[in-house]
């Protein structure tokens, strides 16, 4: 989607927010687009493809992008997290952090993300991840570390970084899961 689609997009999404009900159309240079919403549910519309925005209940939500050429894209933020996705990386004693959980899905694979804070060693928490994932490739710098693992189509980064201002550092884990190539024929 050209730029000005999606400006005029999250313009309906203000508009949509702020309670107004209905259909509301806006034209732009590069085409229109039109937004509706139906209770927790927006949806935006323009030659382009289709996007739907769902608020569940647990203040997370989902977007789905359905392009012209029917390709679709998922983005789900949740307030939970689907803790077997991330077995064996979830560092010991780490608090979550709030809304960090989001889930990525296109055609061509997953992508899980999610946050932790910590207040244990840079040491301490570098090395449970690099024993956690054996080979995998580790980048340290200062208080930041970045480790990385691929193996059978699943991609691990993790991102431990010194919380500016704080005792404490931040820990993100990356889980890709890359959908094996469809043979054409």
């Amino acid at each position: 989607m050209k730029t000005s689609i999606w400006i005029a997009a999250a313009f309906s999404i203000l508009m949509a927010g702020c309670g107004s009900s209905g259909e509301t159309v806006v034209k732009t240079p590069d085409g229109t687009v039109t937004a509706s919403k139906s209770g927790d549910t927006m949806t935006f519309k323009s030659d382009e493809g289709t996007a739907t925005y769902t608020q569940n209940d647990a203040g997370g939500g989902k977007a789905v992008y359905e392009g012209k050429d029917g390709e679709k894209s998922t983005v789900e933020t949740a307030t939970t997290r689907d803790d077997k996705v991330f077995q064996g990386l979830l560092y010991p004693g780490a608090e979550d952090v709030a809304d960090s959980n989001v889930m990525v899905e296109t055609p061509q694979g997953q992508n899980w993300v999610t946050e932790l804070k910590s207040k244990d060693s840079f040491a301490t928490i570098v090395a449970f991840y690099e024993k956690a994932l054996p080979g995998a490739q580790v980048a340290k710098f200062d208080n930041n570390a970045v480790v990385n693992h691929s193996k059978d189509g699943r991609i691990v980064t993790v991102g431990v970084s010194k919380e500016e201002g704080k005792d404490e550092f931040s820990i993100a884990i990356s889980i890709t899961k890359v959908k094996p190539e469809t043979s054409k024929g």
